[in-house]
Formats: structure tokens, sequence, C-alpha cells
């Protein structure tokens, strides 16, 4: 659709176009390294977010395994960002390389869009949970096939119009070929990812701070159950989703805006910025659910003791691993509180 015409205007204008702005090879490999960094650091923080997860079985929560669906896309995508530093050198061996970029490529942004599809999956149960009280707990098989098959032939057209190589210092979607403007990927770049992503973010964002004030609203209330309050603070983590993520979108946008403007290749500091950004994607997903769990699951919880004498039955609280000295005729009876 856009190739052959793009193909021929490049082709045309090859000898005229200036390459003088194109980055250098350290250049490429510095933004590679702290591309693959910060993918690495997000990696480590999803995996230690699932694990935690698992091991503490919150998976049986569904507000907990929405965060962990989260956190294996995020998990997904920064692995993607550390298998980059592959193409190192690419200029060295483009024939050999060029096979694979195409495939990261593709995986790259099929796993961007599954993270943003379950984002809206998770704006979509909170809303209707917290504003009007619906629970669409049953829908959790739609969320999942969803979100795994919607990004399938979205990255399958830079496929057809061969628009995968290798964009800057990674691979993507190229918006220059041999130094020209490729106007066919610069489109792509745009109508694939950042306007639709920026938009379904943007909305995501407005709900769930609307969310947020109204669930406030009803947490100040004095006649709340403290299964509500539960219920409140398992939403937070969730709710900074869409919201860092559209903070974070920002900036490579802004990247890619730029570069569209001057035809040809960004400013180097712009995209210093957008090798970070774009990992952080999955680096805040992993820290936020792991510090939540932390906070959640470690907090001291007041603990209820009965205990019983052979001429009377009494009742106190306390604090969980307090040591209390009984006589061997009293009978303990733990039972955590709903707090």
């Amino acid at each position: 659709m856009f190739s052959s015409g793009d193909e021929a205007v490049i082709g045309a204008q090859s000898n005229s176009c200036n390459t003088t702005a194109s980055l250098s090879p350290q250049q490429n490999n510095v933004l590679l390294i702290i591309r693959a960094s910060a993918g690495c650091a997000a990696v480590v923080a999803c995996a230690m977010a699932a694990i935690l997860v698992l091991i503490r079985r919150l998976y049986k929560q569904f507000v907990y395994r929405l965060a962990l669906y989260q956190v294996l896309s995020s998990l997904l995508f920064a692995a993607l960002q550390v298998l980059q530093l592959v193409f190192l050198n690419y200029q060295k061996s483009p024939d050999v390389y060029r096979p694979w970029c195409l495939v990261v490529a593709f995986f790259h942004l099929c796993s961007m869009w599954t993270k943003l599809s379950l984002t809206v999956w998770v704006t979509f149960h909170l809303f209707c949970f917290a504003v009007v009280s619906k629970n669409f707990k049953r829908l959790e098989p739609l969320y999942i096939v969803t979100s795994l098959l919607v990004p399938v032939p979205i990255g399958v057209v830079p496929f057809i119009t061969k628009s995968y190589g290798l964009l800057e210092s990674w691979c993507g979607i190229v918006g220059t070929k041999n130094g020209c403007p490729y106007f066919g990927g610069i489109m792509q770049q745009f109508f694939l990812w950042y306007v639709p992503a920026l938009i379904v973010l943007f909305v995501e964002s407005v709900m769930m701070i609307g969310m947020m004030s109204t669930v406030a609203c009803y947490a100040r209330q004095d006649n709340i159950s403290s299964s509500a309050k539960q219920a409140i603070k398992q939403m937070l983590p969730l709710v900074a989703y869409p919201i860092t993520f559209f903070a974070l979108i920002i900036l490579p946008f802004a990247t890619r805006v730029y570069g569209a403007a001057q035809l040809g290749p960004t400013n180097y500091g712009l995209l210093l910025v957008t090798a970070f950004c774009i990992p952080a994607y999955g680096l805040t997903t992993g820290v936020t659910l792991l510090l939540h769990v932390c906070v959640m699951t470690l907090s001291p919880r007041k603990v209820d003791f009965k205990y019983g004498t052979i001429d009377g039955d009494d009742m106190v609280t306390v604090r969980k691993n307090t040591i209390v000295s009984v006589s061997s005729n009293t009978k303990y009876v733990p039972r955590i509180s709903d707090q």
C-alpha cells in the first residue's frame, strides 16, 4: 500500500537526500545499551512481582490476576528490549541480522498492543466495579483472548508494506530508507501505535481520575465496610497503569513528531530519553505491583484469639506474633480479622 510508491520516490531522490544527520555507530550503541539496560531492570522487576504473586497465591483474587496479566505482558515486552542488544553488530552483517530484526519488530509492536489492550480491560473493569457497581469478572476469558488476538493483524500490516527494519539503533517501523524520508513508515508509526495509544490512554486516565474521585468520596463515609476498604486498597496499583503508561508514551511520541518534522533522523537527546522511556512501560508495571504486594501482605494485621478455660469464656485481641504466657489448659483458635 505504502511501499511501492514511497520506495519509488526514495529511489529517485536517493542521490539528493541528506545522510549527514545519521547517527554514528557509537551513538547507536549507547542507545541500544540504555534501552537494553532499562529493559533488563524491567525484566527483573516484573519477574519478582509475578513470583511474589504466585508464592503468596494472590492470583486466586481476580484483581491480582488482572495485575498479573499486566506484569506478564510487560515481562515479554521488556525481554524484547533486552533482545535488541543483539543488533549491536547489525551494520556489519545486515543480511544475517535483518530476518531476526523483522521478527523482533513484529513481536515488539504486538507486545505493546497486548499491554495496551490489557490496560483497556483493566480500566473498563475498575470503572464498572467502582462507579456502576457491576462486577464483570466473568469476562476474564474475553479480556485475555482479545488482548492476545487483536495485536496480530496490526503487527502484520508493516510486514505487508515492508516497513519493518532498523529504526535508529533498534528494530521497528522505519521512518527513513536510504537516508530519505519514508512517508509510508512515518504514517504507520503514528497510526499503528502512537495516535490510537495516546487517545486510548488519555481517555483511560480521565476515567481513572474520575473513578478515584468517586471512590475517595465513598471511602470517607462512616458506614463503609472493612471488605470495601480492602477492595479499594487492592485497586490502587491498577489505577496507576494507564496514567503512567500515558505519561511515558508522550516523550517517544514527541521524538517521532520531531523526526517527522525534520524529515530525517531525530534529535539525539530525544532518542536518549526515548531509549529509557519505552522499556519503562514495563519497569513501572513491575515496580508498582511489587511495592503494592509488599505493603498489602507484609503490613501488620490484627489477629483475634479466642481463649477459654474450664470456668468461663472470654475474648481478647492481640497483635500477630505477640508472645502470650498461658496455662496448659488454655485453648487458642486464631482468626484473621477482616481489616
